[in-house]
């Protein structure tokens, strides 16, 4: 009974650390070279286009891979203090009155865009930072009075 047990876990464990369904050793072996704490791991895949959703963190990721396991793009989803610190200057020097709250990072290839939330007691914006550091406002809303 006891050796019976023994094997059932083992079974277990080795079934846990097994490829997802659909997912090619290349793509799984991409991933966990540079993912290697990822945590609340889902796959899909759609046209030899391979996305996986997870947190490493406290900073929610989705990447693409293709078939042979290339990155082609990722989104990273966190809060402004996690910003380079150039960033984070630039930000409060031309914005002073605002408070930058959180950023989607969008990364394809080398290039890397920021898209900042920032806001004051009137306003949000959205600001977006690209690799060059040019900021510029993507978008504008007003608070509702009372709000």
């Amino acid at each position: 009974m006891k050796k019976l047990f023994v094997i059932a876990a083992l079974l277990i464990s080795i079934g846990s650390f097994a490829a997802p369904v659909g997912v090619n050793e290349k793509v799984l072996k991409a991933f966990n070279s540079s993912f290697s704490h990822a945590e609340d791991i889902k796959w899909s895949e759609a046209e030899n286009i391979y996305t996986v959703n997870f947190k490493q963190g406290i900073i929610r990721a989705v990447v693409r891979y293709d078939a042979e396991g290339n990155f082609l793009s990722s989104l990273r989803y966190y809060m402004a203090n996690q910003l380079p610190v150039d960033i984070i200057c630039k930000v409060q020097a031309r914005y002073p009155k605002r408070t930058a709250t959180d950023v989607t990072e969008y990364t394809v290839g080398d290039a890397i865009n920021y898209y900042i939330n920032a806001e004051n007691a009137q306003s949000w914006i959205t600001l977006k930072v690209d690799n060059d550091r040019n900021m510029e406002v993507l978008k504008k809303y007003k608070k509702q009075a009372g709000l």
